[in-house]
C-alpha cells in the first residue's frame, strides 16, 4: 500500500480515536474519518502518478469512456 494512503489512514483513525474519547457515540466517526484520510490519500497519491507520468491520460480516458459510456441496453 502506498505511503500517502497509510498516512490518510492513520492520520483519519487518530482523529477518530480522539473523538471516541468524547462519547460512545462518536464510534462511527471514527470509521468515517479513517474512510475519508484514506480517500484523500488515495487522490493524493493517484494525482501524483497522472502527474509524474506513471499513469497514461489518454488511455484512463478511454478507460473512463468505456465504464461510463452511454451504451442502450
Amino acid at each position: 500500500m502506498p505511503k500517502p494512503i497509510i498516512v490518510g489512514l492513520l492520520a483519519g483513525l487518530i482523529f477518530g480515536i480522539v473523538l471516541i474519547w468524547q462519547g460512545a457515540g462518536a464510534a462511527g466517526l471514527v470509521i468515517l474519518f479513517t474512510l475519508l484520510g484514506s480517500l484523500v490519500g488515495f487522490v493524493l497519491w493517484f494525482g501524483w502518478r497522472i502527474y509524474t507520468g506513471e499513469i497514461d491520460g489518454q488511455t484512463l480516458r478511454a478507460l473512463i469512456q468505456i465504464i461510463f459510456g452511454g451504451r442502450q441496453r
